[in-house]
Order: C-alpha cells, then sequence, then structure tokens
C-alpha cells in the first residue's frame, strides 16, 4: 500500500538537529540544560524537550550559575555574547554554521565602510521580527537597512556613491529574494554605488523545497506540517500552494479535521504527499504517514475473523470453518494444509458456488477433486505465484520449527495476496520462520495460540520483525488459546502497531 509518500528531503535541518541533539546530550554533564529562547519553532519538539526537563527562558537575568545557556539554531546578536560574559554564564552555542557566517561577513564589512542590507521578515506587516534578522543586526557597526518586500526599495533610492554589502535572511523565499536584489542592483548602478550581492538562503530549504514539488506534481494533494511561527515552514507552503493543492497542518491531532475542512476524501487510491520545512521533527512525519495509512487501510478494507483462523477479505474465504450461519459466496477460497479445522466440507458447502476459485496446498487436492470436482482449482506449493484479475497470490512455506504438527517437508503454505493495493499475509499453522521474517505486508493475520502454532510472545515478535500498518492475531479461543492469549499479545505488539482484534 503506497498512498502516502514523505518528501526525500524535509524536516530538522542539521542547524535545528544540532541544538537539539546538543541540548539532550548534556542533560548528564549539567545539574540543569535550559534553553535561551524558543530552540525552533516548532511546537511538538519543544514538548518533547520540555518534558526531559529542559526549559525555556527567555531573559539572561533568570539564568542561575549552574545552569547549561544552550543557544538556538537562530543565531544572537553580539550583546548576548557580552552579557553571558558579564553573567559568567556557561553556554554552548548552536548557532547555525550559515547564520554564523552571515554573522562574520556583516561584521567584517560594516567595518570597512558598507552599509549593510538585509533581506528577511523584519516584521513590516506583523510587527514579529523574525530572530535570525535580529541576530544578524547586532553584529553590524551601524544602522542596517531591512527590506522586505519591493516597496522597502525606496529606502536606497536617494542614496548615492555608498558601498553597500547584501545579505539575506536563510530561510527566506528564495524567488522573492533574487527579484529584490536585482531590483536594488539596478539603483546602486543607476546611483553609482558599490552592491556586494551575498544570497546567503539555506541549502537545506532550496533542498526541501525542489524535493516537496517533485513530490507535488505526484500527488494528489500535500501536506505540509510545522508550526506557524515558522518562516521556512510558511515559504514551503506558499511555493506548494502555487503547484496543488496544500494543506497546512500544524497540529497532528486534528489531520482529520483538517482534511475534512479542505473537502479531502481519502480512498484506497489517494496519492498524499507530506513535507516540512526545516524545523520539523521527523518524527513527526512518520507519525502522520502511518495515521493516515492506517485510516484509509480500515476506511477501505472489509475483513472479518469468523472463528479460530477462519478469516473473510471481501468476498474471498481462508481455511472456512466454524463458519455459522455465514452464507456469502465465495468468489476464491484458500485453504492452507489439510487439517480438518482448515479444510471443512461442512462450512465450504456453506459459501461455494459453481463459479469460486479454489486455491489450495497440494495436499487437499484428494478432498476438494472428490467433493467439488467442477470448481477451478491451483494446487501450490511453497514460494509459488498466481496472477488473477483482481488478485495478486504469493505462497509463503508454513512450518513448525521445533514441533512435528506442521513439518517443513510437507509444503503447507500461507499466502500473501494483494488487493486493491494493499497486501495482506495469512500465515497459517506456522512458527517464526526465517521466510516469515523477510515478509512486507500491510495487513498480517497471525496466530497466537500455541500449541500448534507460534504463541502469543512470539507471535508479537514476528509482528515487530514484519511492521505492518495492522496486526490480526488468529487461531485462538478456540480448540487451542484464549483471551489471555490475546491479552499477551496486545501487551507485547509495538504500540506504534495497529491491533484489530474479532475473536
Amino acid at each position: 500500500m503506497e498512498n502516502v509518500t514523505l518528501s526525500k528531503i524535509c524536516g530538522l535541518c542539521a542547524g535545528c538537529r544540532n541544538a537539539v541533539n546538543t541540548a539532550i546530550k548534556n542533560l548528564n554533564n549539567y545539574k540543569k540544560v535550559t534553553l535561551f529562547k524558543e530552540i525552533v519553532h516548532n511546537k511538538s519538539v519543544n514538548e518533547r524537550l520540555a518534558s526531559q526537563g529542559i526549559e525555556i527562558k527567555n531573559s539572561l537575568d533568570e539564568f542561575e550559575n549552574d545552569e547549561l545557556v544552550v543557544l538556538r539554531a537562530h543565531g544572537e546578536p553580539k550583546s548576548t555574547y557580552d552579557k553571558l560574559k558579564e553573567l559568567k554564564l556557561e553556554y554552548v552555542d548552536c548557532t547555525c554554521v550559515n547564520v554564523k557566517k552571515i554573522h562574520e561577513l556583516v561584521n567584517e564589512y560594516s567595518n570597512k565602510g558598507y552599509k549593510i542590507i538585509i533581506i528577511g521578515k523584519y516584521g513590516k506587516n506583523t510587527g514579529k521580527i523574525h530572530p535570525e534578522i535580529l541576530g544578524t543586526m547586532g553584529w553590524c557597526t551601524s544602522e542596517p537597512i531591512l527590506i522586505e518586500d519591493e516597496d522597502d526599495i525606496n529606502k536606497i533610492k536617494k542614496l548615492k556613491d555608498e558601498k553597500f554589502y547584501l545579505v539575506c535572511q536563510t530561510t527566506f523565499n528564495m524567488k522573492h529574494a533574487g527579484f529584490l536584489a536585482n531590483k536594488i542592483l539596478k539603483i546602486c548602478n543607476k546611483n553609482n554605488c558599490e552592491l556586494i550581492i551575498n544570497l546567503t538562503l539555506c541549502s537545506a530549504q532550496k533542498l526541501i523545497n525542489e524535493e516537496s514539488v517533485k513530490l507535488a506534481k505526484k500527488s494528489d494533494f500535500v501536506i505540509v506540517v510545522g508550526s506557524k511561527n515558522s518562516s521556512n515552514t510558511i515559504e514551503l507552503f506558499n511555493n506548494l500552494s502555487e503547484k496543488n493543492k496544500t494543506i497546512f497542518l500544524e497540529d497532528l491531532e486534528l489531520w482529520k479535521e483538517k482534511l475534512k475542512k479542505n473537502d479531502v476524501n481519502l480512498s484506497s487510491s489517494s496519492k498524499i504527499g507530506i513535507t516540512a520545512g526545516a524545523s520539523t521533527d521527523p518524527n513527526e512525519l512518520n507519525f502522520l504517514k502511518q495515521s493516515i495509512e492506517n485510516y484509509i487501510l480500515e476506511k477501505t478494507m472489509n475483513i472479518d475473523v469468523i472463528k479460530h483462523a477462519s478469516i473473510r477479505i471481501d468476498d474471498i474465504y481462508f481455511d472456512p470453518y466454524n463458519l455459522g450461519n455465514t452464507t456469502a459466496k465465495a468468489k476464491y477460497i484458500f485453504i492452507t494444509h489439510p487439517h480438518y479445522d482448515h479444510l471443512s466440507n461442512e462450512d465450504i458447502d456453506k459459501i461455494v458456488s459453481d463459479n469460486t476459485i479454489f486455491v489450495a496446498a497440494k495436499d487437499c487436492s484428494e478432498t476438494l477433486e472428490k467433493y467439488y470436482r467442477e470448481n477451478e482449482k491451483y494446487y501450490v506449493l511453497p514460494n509459488q505465484k498466481l496472477e488473477f484479475e483482481d488478485l495478486i497470490v504469493e505462497t509463503i512455506p508454513s512450518y513448525n520449527i521445533n514441533k512435528a504438527f506442521h513439518k517443513n517437508e510437507f509444503d503447507w503454505v500461507g499466502y500473501k495476496i494483494i488487493k486493491d493495493n494493499i497486501s495482506y499475509v495469512i500465515v497459517g499453522d506456522s512458527d517464526v520462520t526465517p521466510e516469515l521474517e523477510k515478509i512486507k505486508c500491510d495487513v498480517l493475520f497471525v496466530p497466537i495460540g500455541g500449541t500448534y502454532t507460534m504463541t502469543a510472545v512470539e507471535a508479537a515478535k514476528l509482528v515487530n520483525i514484519v511492521k505492518p500498518n495492522i496486526a490480526v492475531p488468529v487461531h485462538y479461543n478456540c480448540i487451542v488459546g484464549s483471551k489471555e492469549d490475546e491479552k499477551i499479545f496486545c501487551k507485547n505488539v509495538d504500540k506504534n502497531i495497529e491491533v484489530k482484534l474479532f475473536l
């Protein structure tokens, strides 16, 4: 199932990742590790740090002598470092290397007599200056000229015979920065002004945008994950909105409501792209991807475990047994092996029709030929592949490791089927085998009853190795196994894997 695709490049950039990791790494070395201002513009990242005891303080005067001060990736003005020295506070500087280079350049050129021009979001319309701009301003020896839009260029129109050095906020819109720089160059040429242009834009942002645009072209819509006070995330959203339908998601828990508000209906054919700016934790993106995939699975698949190991997927039955009053006819009937609780004539009679197709382990042939002579039948061995009009089938070896009930040499099988872009694996009566550990699927039906198959703990181990979107325990609470096995299974399955219970 490939409904949801993450952009190849997105999420925390190297600078932000370094700041977060540095704060966490120092927890064991200091009595207290505290952030000087918000480390990144991302709510969940800051909440994760807070859960580990890493607080945020907005004034250096609030710090105590035994605290480690963590300076964030956005960078600080020179006055911050002077204050740290004055207060004799120990600190670790996590300023992004690209931002640090800008500080060095504006300091160097302003000392040479150049007027510094900074293109970036200085809060012209919002009244809220971006912290990177504030930090860069603090390394200029004279008042810099701030440019956010075309109207701001009027600030230099009357200046003649000047020397200018131009830099950019690293997360500013690349296209807009180039447009403004070109306008400024024309004015400087006209007014006999020297202009050195250094478009100090972040390469990570450029790569994130490029990969996200590629993804948008292949998607029905794109979700941009991040905080609304993250400049680079807003720029990413604005850029993608020009290419495709784009949804901004700040609170992951509200993704369903957000899609509904944007009139998005998910189906098994939906193609969804997910990306994020340079301040978003990749764990958020993986969580969202899995949540959406699970939701589509739940919404589009029609499955049931009727009793024991009897499974139905739409009009496909596996090992029909103890069907009760079930009468819905089967298009396909799959049999894993000839034991009575998997090959039951009494139950097959309830769902078979003249058009039903059988796929079964070769040892089932005698019974099926005797009672269902007229039906189309395929007798299979492990590691075979069949293709039907609406179904792809692969057979998987199904056997016991240290028990004699289902020997490997019997050539009995489990099945992997792909239907409507969803892959299902029915393990059959098996222990945890090397072959099973290598499979990949969206939905895994796994026996947990022990005695004849793997135990609940062993089944959970297999699920955690395979990592399906959904795990379904079978082969318990009838003949062997109990509801207690179900509890043990659920307890041991990775919490990120959804478990669906039927028995």
